[in-house]
């Protein structure tokens, strides 16, 4: 699968020409069987808090980043980084097995954070209406349905016209971006916090 590391930059600029330019499961019975996807959701996570570790040593070096270089770098990393790990999680989703949940809640919280602080860092409006937000948790049975709603929301995202179209601000396109950061965030906190109540229900009944 073909990721989209750079286009992110593109928007940024966009839309800060635009601000100079005016004012303005079912439970788990059992541990679940080790499996390629799953084998390769962990690895994606560990490289990820690798690099997280790296990047924070590199941080407290003593020529730290002017404010707005650094917000670049950090849209860069979040780019990728949650394609690189939405694409593990769906590919774990749909391999048939059995979902670890453990792994699903920290791919969950990762993507999480890393929406978060695109949306902090891309400068983009507020929506005009708040969007609607559930805080049910996800029953076992539509735990793949809603990984499937996640893929689809980060595949929108990094697909927005508007990265790609530099010196163009179209209020759609931004819109929509911050629609899909919102749904990202509100999703992935519910995975997260089911899959560890979910985790913990299946610890206690061994």
């Amino acid at each position: 699968m073909k990721f989209r590391f750079e286009p992110a930059l593109r928007l940024l600029t966009a839309l800060a020409l635009a601000a100079l330019a005016a004012p303005l499961c079912l439970g788990q019975q059992r541990s679940p069987r080790p499996n390629s996807t799953q084998s390769e959701l962990q690895r994606t996570l560990e490289r990820d808090l690798l690099f997280r570790e790296m990047q924070e040593m590199a941080a407290r070096g003593p020529a730290p980043q002017p404010t707005r270089q650094l917000a670049v770098a950090q849209i860069n990393e979040d780019f990728e980084r949650i394609q690189i790990i939405n694409h593990a999680l769906a590919q774990s989703s749909a391999a048939g097995e059995e979902l670890d949940f453990r792994l699903v809640a920290q791919a969950a919280s990762e993507i999480r954070k890393r929406a978060g602080r695109l949306r902090e860092n891309l400068l983009l409006p507020e929506a005009d209406k708040e969007r609607p937000r559930s805080s049910d948790l996800i029953e076992p049975g539509r735990l793949k349905d809603s990984l499937a709603a996640l893929d689809k929301l980060v595949n929108s995202f990094v697909s927005n016209p508007g990265f790609q179209s530099v010196g163009v601000v179209n209020p759609q396109w931004s819109a929509r971006a911050r629609g899909d950061l919102e749904g990202i965030i509100e999703l992935t906190g519910r995975l997260k916090k089911s899959c560890e109540q979910l985790q913990k229900a299946a610890q206690k009944s061994h």
